[in-house]
């Protein structure tokens, strides 16, 4: 399979409960540059100030989303058999009062 870029759609849904909210989500769906949904990548939010990481897996239509996430900085990594990473950084989740 040719490497194709992963593109992340929609990789920033932070939402938000009140204006008081210390934690934030990001979501959205993987896909390749022709738009075909990929199932079965592996989507990494590193916080930049503490190194922290989380790891999600893509669903069957490129669906993923990562919850309570501290506010802050992160690196988003995105990885698929097949394809050249992807990373997008900074993402910043901040509250949205």
């Amino acid at each position: 399979m040719n490497l194709v870029r992963l593109l992340v759609t929609a990789l920033c849904a932070c939402w938000m409960l009140y204006s008081q909210a210390t934690t934030a989500i990001i979501s959205g769906t993987v896909s390749d540059s022709t738009g075909a949904l990929v199932p079965g990548a592996k989507v990494t939010a590193t916080n930049l100030e503490t190194n922290i990481t989380r790891d999600v897996v893509s669903g069957s239509g490129g669906e993923f989303s990562i919850r309570f996430l501290p506010i802050g900085s992160y690196r988003v990594e995105v990885n698929a058999n097949g394809f050249k990473r992807f990373v997008q950084s900074p993402v910043v989740l901040a509250d949205g009062g």
